[in-house]
């Protein structure tokens, strides 16, 4: 069986890349290779081959965009095992159609991919677009709908890879992005709103005064579509390496912490007879 991966620097393995600053944005040094300690790595004598299209800085959006064009790359996915770890929902991309490349956006810097950095891009048109991007993300999030275009996609992505037959697992960067730990909370919330006073988790997904609680009824309502959630999701990577990390300032996961997380996933292979 191939594993494939996809997510951000936390399955990338960060600390084996060098990021370019400039005023074109950020890119990562092609000359350094994939961590052979990050977790998917760590599987690889569990698969007959792994496949880590993970990217520093990358979006929920870029992570099943890819993702969909690799299965499609395909001639047979019943070989494949997918896990996918979701990130921070307020990243995003966007499409050049004048240099046919995606440029993502994260906290105020452009993010370049493995396609996109090597493109002949227009760099002050790009951070206009980007700007402009940023700013209404801004307002996004004070809406409630930066999650409602998250979840949207999320159910979209899983409808499209079931329907494909892809065996799909989801994991996160954290509580808040990893799917049925939003389902749970959104059930909390639903069932007694006091949670969402006290539960600074939901407080995260939701900031603002408050959480409309037909806004929550939708979410849930879009969770609950994806079959089996709670049987094909992991638990949040940063819960699982609990404190194993760069630093008290980088909260990337560490050697040890690939590690504790590579180990997790086989007990939860194994546990669900995949392994």
């Amino acid at each position: 069986m191939i594993l494939y991966t996809n997510g951000c620097s936390f399955t990338q393995g960060h600390q084996d890349h060098r990021i370019l600053r400039g005023n074109s944005g950020l890119k990562k040094d092609d000359k350094i290779l994939d961590s052979e300690w990050a977790w998917p790595q760590l599987l690889k004598d569990y698969f007959s081959n792994v496949v880590n299209e993970a990217w520093c800085g990358g979006s929920n959006d870029r992570i099943f965009r890819r993702t969909l064009e690799y299965v499609q790359s395909l001639n047979d996915v019943s070989e494949h095992l997918f896990i996918i770890q979701c990130t921070n929902v307020t990243r995003f991309e966007f499409y050049d159609s004048d240099t046919g490349v995606w440029i993502g956006n994260l906290n105020k810097q452009v993010v370049y991919d493995d396609i996109s950095c090597n493109a002949d891009i227009d760099k002050k048109l790009v951070q206009k677009l980007s700007k402009g991007n940023r700013q209404f993300e801004e307002i996004q999030l004070a809406n409630e709908t930066t999650y409602t275009k998250f979840l949207n996609n999320l159910v979209s992505f899983d409808t499209v890879m079931n329907k494909l037959g892809c065996k799909v697992f989801y994991t996160g960067l954290s509580l808040v992005n990893t799917p049925h730990i939003i389902k749970n909370l959104l059930q909390q919330y639903i069932k007694e709103p006091i949670h969402y006073l006290q539960n600074p988790n939901l407080q995260k997904i939701f900031p603002g005064p408050g959480l409309n609680m037909q806004v929550a009824k939708n979410h849930l309502l879009l969770l609950e579509t994806i079959p089996d959630l709670d049987y094909r999701c992991f638990d949040s990577m940063s819960t699982i390496i609990k404190g194993h990390t760069v630093s008290k300032e980088d909260t990337h996961p560490n050697k040890t912490g690939h590690s504790i997380f590579a180990r997790y996933i086989i007990n939860e292979l194994r546990s669900r007879e995949i392994l």
